[in-house]
């Protein structure tokens, strides 16, 4: 990429954002003087665009921060700024939304035939965050490690939705030194202005801002159990109230865990995982007593763990999550959780080993309409789900195969194929898997539209089978415990 109007290459080491944007700006300009030759009814404002875009082109570069009332910049705002407000917008701010806005004529013009715009467009969009949220920023591996957080602040700025999360929550995040360094940093980058220079109101604001994004890269702020809490785990894991009661629901070898090394894991998950008002550490709630652990071959070989617990009547199930010293991420039904695994750590599919273990995390960790899409590799793999285990043996059995891995992708990725129970019934499916982690289902054919095979629910972060079992007498009430 040449740097400037000129062609000229870019100097040497990082790049700023002010330098990228004005660029951009450039490029939007020749996509406009190309739209005037090619539409002589619209040339005339076509025209006027592009010399608007030179225009705030230099002085982004020049000044980002710049006021374009001092700097004698003359724009035309109308669909750019709201006219009733008195808010001044600095040459940075007007650029970025001159790039949105040309980002917004590229889709268009790619829907109308030519897709190579998408590209352009997500340019323009990348380069009006960057400008808007970190003006006078290189592009060096810092800004790229914070883009997430900085497009969370962006948002904002735009007046954008974002997901809020309890004052409480921000306020324990602000306590996290990594947090409140992230949150210092960006509130420098976008402002030039120091964060401890703000009160604690604006301060729990801006971190507001970035906290849903940390959450999801390091799981949910923790904060210790207390002394009567800790008592009912350390109780509930030295007297579990049976055996597991249900399979693990990702296949492998899973070590069990003994009261100690159970009530270790079990502290962490409480001490991350909170429900409702009261919060109610999730493994109190559910009464769990027994842990299983299993290493994985994806992620770089984190550790997966399965909590056994009880939901409503006393029902038995399953909470599934991977535990980092630092953070938890818990399966919730979606594949947010695992995204965000990615995210922070990488899918890591260098490997068939890794690949696998990947594509049985997802589909039984993520889950339809009519559940989890559970790999049907051998015949008893839901006996646990069948009035009569030994309809498996004759009905089951054919259709059991081996997760498969088909094959590299040209484009890159592979394809995997197994027979999946889904919905009461049974059908084979192929997936693309990309190598940062997106999968696909590409093609489906049923084999066994109706079995007698029980529903798995939800209850809350519990997965238990949709029916009744004899309920199960509690040696506490978790929500009766002091929070």
């Amino acid at each position: 990429m040449t740097n400037g109007a000129n062609g000229a290459s870019p100097p040497q080491g990082p790049q700023r954002v002010a330098d990228m944007a004005a660029h951009l700006l450039r490029r939007a300009a020749e996509m406009s003087d190309s739209l005037a030759d090619s539409n002589a009814s619209l040339a005339e404002p076509f025209r006027r665009n592009a010399e608007t875009y030179r225009m705030m082109a230099d002085h982004v570069a020049q000044d980002p921060r710049g006021d374009p009332v001092v700097s004698g910049v003359h724009v035309k705002l109308e669909g750019l700024v709201d006219p009733t407000s008195d808010r001044r917008w600095s040459h940075g701010e007007i650029g970025a939304r001159m790039l949105r806005d040309a980002a917004q004529l590229a889709e268009g013009l790619a829907a109308q035939g030519n897709p190579a715009l998408l590209d352009v467009a997500a340019l323009f969009r990348q380069a009006a965050m960057f400008l808007s949220s970190a003006p006078d920023a290189l592009l060096d591996q810092e800004l790229v490690g914070l883009s997430p957080y900085l497009a969370a602040c962006d948002r904002v700025q735009q007046g954008a939705p974002i997901r809020r999360v309890a004052s409480t929550q921000i306020d324990r995040l602000l306590a996290h030194s990594e947090f409140r360094a992230i949150a210092a940093r960006t509130f420098e980058l976008a402002t030039a202005r120091g964060f401890d220079t703000l009160s604690e109101e604006p301060q729990q604001a801006w971190a507001g801002n970035i906290a849903a994004v940390w959450m999801d890269r390091h799981g949910p702020p923790a904060f210790d159990l207390t002394s009567e809490q800790d008592e009912a785990l350390a109780y509930a894991v030295s007297h579990p109230r049976g055996p597991w009661r249900l399979p693990p629901l990702l296949a492998g070898e899973w070590t069990e865990l003994g009261p100690d090394d159970a009530l270790a894991v079990m502290r962490v998950v409480g001490a991350a995982v909170r429900l409702g008002q009261t919060e109610t550490p999730v493994v109190l709630h559910h009464y769990c007593d027994r842990v299983r652990t299993r290493s994985l071959a994806c992620h770089g070989g984190l550790l997966a763990v399965e909590i056994q617990g009880y939901g409503a009547g006393g029902e038995p199930g399953i909470i599934s999550a991977i535990v980092l010293a630092d953070g938890v991420f818990i399966a919730d039904g979606t594949s947010a959780p695992i995204h965000n695994l990615n995210d922070r750590f990488g899918a890591g599919l260098d490997t068939p080993e890794a690949r696998r273990d990947y594509a049985l995390l997802f589909l039984n960790w993520v889950r339809a309409n009519d559940g989890r899409f559970q790999p049907l590799e051998t015949a008893h793999d839901v006996d646990h789900r069948l009035a009569e285990p030994a309809w498996a043996r004759d009905h089951l059995g054919p259709l059991a195969a081996p997760l498969t891995e088909l094959g590299a992708l040209p484009n890159g990725g592979w394809r995997l194929r197994t027979p999946v129970v889904h919905g009461g019934g049974v059908f084979i499916a192929d997936f693309q898997l990309s190598p940062d982690g997106q999968m696909e289902m590409v093609d489906d054919q049923m084999l066994l539209p109706s079995a007698p095979i029980r529903a798995e629910v939800m209850d809350g972060l519990l997965v238990r089978l949709d029916a009744p079992i004899p309920p199960v007498e509690f040696p506490y009430d978790p929500d009766a415990l002091d929070q």
